[in-house]
């Protein structure tokens, strides 16, 4: 089965790093074949720098967030339609991040799918539950809630959900093989019955070279989203071909 393996390199990076990072992917590329599929998810300073660099290669582009509206009187945005024309294929929307530091909301998300799927983008949509969340045994109801942002899009088969459990983001700490296969199941579980989906379900946390095969063995899982280890060219790769 092909694996959907997604960089997010958030806020990291200069034009220099992206161009020697290109260069590096580029190789290990033709050494060693992947039957994934690959997406890099840079900051958007350096999205049109990405796609020239990788345009000979298979790897796809993707945007870390778009705006929920089409144009306008929107200082600071960048539209799905903007994204789409430079030749970003996918963008995250939902992330943890923007959440807590933003306070972005369901309604805010679901305008933004809209868009992203308007403008012909694949949108990556995170959902997560807090440490206290997972202590307090409320993960399946937090998830649950969260997903409520897709039930405007039932039976659209254009959705790719990852799940990131945000004590698990940037920590070191991964979530057992049986909670990500339990959690992942659940999430594909409510998107079908609920909302008659059946998208990619992506596992994200601290994901790394030494850990990704057995990530992406479990039956739930159709890839990973990949944080502080897709900086490097080398390790973003050794997760490429962990299975």
């Amino acid at each position: 089965m092909t694996k959907l393996i997604v960089a997010n390199w958030k806020m990291n990076g200069t034009l220099k790093n992206t161009h020697k990072f290109c260069q590096q992917i580029t190789a290990l590329a033709q050494e060693t074949e992947t039957k994934n599929t690959l997406v890099i998810c840079p900051p958007a300073p350096y999205l049109d720098a990405l796609r020239n660099d990788l345009k000979k290669s298979d790897i796809k582009i993707g945007a870390q967030d778009c705006s929920a509206a089409l144009e306008g009187a929107y200082t600071g945005e960048v539209s799905a339609q903007m994204l789409d024309d430079i030749g970003c294929d996918y963008v995250l929307i939902g992330h943890s991040e923007r959440r807590q530091q933003h306070k972005e909301s369901n309604a805010l998300f679901s305008k933004k799918i809209h868009q992203a799927l308007d403008a012909g983008l694949q949108p990556i949509f995170c959902i997560g539950e807090s440490d206290a969340d997972y202590e307090a045994n409320r993960t399946q109801d937090v998830l649950k809630e969260q997903l409520k942002a897709l039930e405007n899009f039932k039976k659209n088969k254009n959705i790719v959900v990852a799940y990131e459990p945000v004590w698990a983001i940037g920590t070191g700490k991964v979530a057992s093989p049986e909670d990500i296969q339990n959690t992942c199941a659940f999430v594909e579980k409510t998107l079908s019955s609920e909302y008659a989906l059946s998208p990619f379900i992506l596992y994200g946390g601290s994901v790394k070279g030494e850990n990704a095969s057995s990530i992406l063995s479990l039956p739930a899982v159709g890839g990973v989203l990949v944080g502080g280890a897709s900086l490097k060219a080398s390790e973003f790769w050794k997760i490429a071909i962990a299975v």
